[in-house]
């Protein structure tokens, strides 16, 4: 079986045991948890972090993080930095491929453009990826 299908089957299992949860608990915090726990572990990324929208600011309601440092849940994003990173996410490819949109930041505090969209996640990335957080 290719790895594309384990993936496909892995990502299947997720949204199944998310839409169980929901059938016999009305907890979302901890379900988002769960969900964003074994997503970060089947995509074997570092950190995943579930940003919703709460009025005009994104705000991390979920964190997981395979070093074990948590340093975006609970942050939140002003509205012009949600506004800027929502208009960059949009403006990312056409409708027909929104399906796979992902932001995926290497290194933001070498990338100037997120750096000036969003300076409250440079901090916020290097205070996860373990380095003390730069004073502006």
């Amino acid at each position: 079986m290719s790895s594309e299908n384990e993936a496909a089957l892995a990502s299947h299992k997720i949204v199944r045991d998310i839409v169980s949860q929901l059938r016999i608990s009305s907890d979302l915090p901890s379900i988002f948890d769960l969900a964003i726990e074994a997503l970060t572990k089947l995509c074997r990324a570092d950190r995943g972090v579930i940003w919703q929208l709460v009025d005009d600011q994104f705000v991390a309601t979920s964190e997981f993080a395979q070093n074990g440092l948590r340093c975006f849940k609970g942050a939140n994003l002003g509205a012009q930095e949600t506004t800027a990173i929502v208009s960059e996410f949009l403006a990312h490819g056409t409708t027909s491929d929104f399906k796979e949109k992902v932001i995926a930041i290497a290194d933001a505090s070498n990338d100037d453009a997120w750096s000036h969209m969003a300076p409250t996640l440079v901090p916020l990335i290097q205070q996860g990826d373990g380095l003390p957080a730069a004073r502006s």
